[in-house]
């Protein structure tokens, strides 16, 4: 419950100041920590869990592909690794997603996986976790996906109503929540929580692209 009203607390702060989204946890926990794994997305959402399997996996890969690469390489470009101003190494995302792929550990099994299962097949000190729940692909627009994959998407996105249920407005909400947790103690050290509204005539990739910044900007460990 404390945890809920914190990250309810988060809704309201503007302020960037990584400080403001520690939790108690981090000033005890935070001198153990070596390395850091940022994990594969999980996507949630009526309409990604409506799709029928194998359409739904082509646009997932892409999906996690692009948005959790982002977030790597922002991490890395604003909080000048390069120049050692964080004091955590960050895993690459090759080791740690073929870390989890031995394990039986995916992009389209990590959100259904023990907390235990995942940090068992790393050997990161702590974990950062990304939920995103929306109704449409956040990659979908016609300059970064095939024909055939927007076709799909497109035909989904207009079977389940999304324009209906949203009305005249046509913005899609997106909530993204984000958590760093540490392995050893499985308590959160770290969390950010974000809506954005999401116009249909905007380029999805600018929304993610906002969010990655976000989240690199209050990144810890500096």
């Amino acid at each position: 419950m404390r945890f809920l009203i914190y990250l309810s607390l988060l809704l309201i702060t503007g302020c960037v100041s990584p400080e403001k989204f520690k939790t108690s946890s981090y000033a005890n926990l935070s001198k153990d920590h070596k390395k850091i794994a940022i994990l594969p997305v999980v996507f949630e959402g009526k309409m990604i869990a409506e799709m029928p399997e194998n359409e739904k996996n082509l646009l997932l890969k892409r999906e996690n592909d692009f948005i959790q690469s982002m977030i790597y390489q922002e991490i890395l470009l604003r909080t000048g690794l390069n120049k050692k101003d964080i004091k955590i190494k960050v895993e690459s995302l090759q080791a740690t997603n073929d870390k989890l792929i031995k394990k039986g550990i995916n992009i389209y099994n990590l959100g259904a996986v023990p907390f235990d299962d995942i940090t068992n097949a790393l050997d990161a000190d702590v974990v950062f976790q990304t939920h995103i729940t929306t109704e449409i692909f956040l990659h979908s627009t016609k300059n970064d996906l095939s024909k055939e994959l927007l076709d799909m998407a497109e035909f989904y996105f207009d079977k389940n109503l999304v324009i209906h249920r949203i009305g005249q407005t046509k913005v899609v909400p997106v909530f993204i929540k984000t958590e760093i947790t540490d392995v050893k103690h499985k308590e959160p050290v770290w969390a950010f929580s974000k809506r954005k509204d999401l116009r249909l005539k905007e380029k999805n990739t600018d929304l993610v692209r906002n969010i990655a910044k976000a989240l690199a900007k209050r990144f810890p460990y500096r």
